[in-house]
């Protein structure tokens, strides 16, 4: 049974989107696109100057948020999106992905009175 997904093409939102969705969200120029399953499950995207830039969080936690670390065709992206929405997470293991660089704050000494 697919997972119901959200798109969000620059704050213009369709629930449920369809191939002709993802495929007008993968062309636009200079907007960002979010497919998401939940508040903590999405992949998303962004195209400047022709470049496509892919992303993905998993869970509540920001360390788990990763960029592709590879070109990929429109084609591809495509594939990955309609497997996003129909659950599908064998996109992940076909591309290289890296985890982006989160510094903790340091620990704050407690002060006595």
């Amino acid at each position: 049974m697919a997972k119901t997904c959200t798109l969000d093409v620059d704050g213009d939102e369709k629930n449920n989107p369809q191939m002709s969705d993802l495929l007008s969200a993968l062309e636009k120029q200079n907007e960002f696109f979010i497919v998401s399953r939940s508040d903590s499950s999405y992949l998303q995207g962004t195209r400047n100057s022709g470049k496509l830039t892919l992303e993905y969080q998993f869970g509540d936690d920001v360390k788990n948020h990763m960029e592709i670390d590879q070109e990929v065709a429109d084609a591809d992206a495509m594939t990955m999106l309609l497997q996003y929405t129909k659950g599908d997470d064998t996109w992940k293991q076909e591309y290289k992905w890296k985890g982006q660089t989160f510094i903790e704050p340091p620990a704050q000494k407690k002060q006595r009175c």
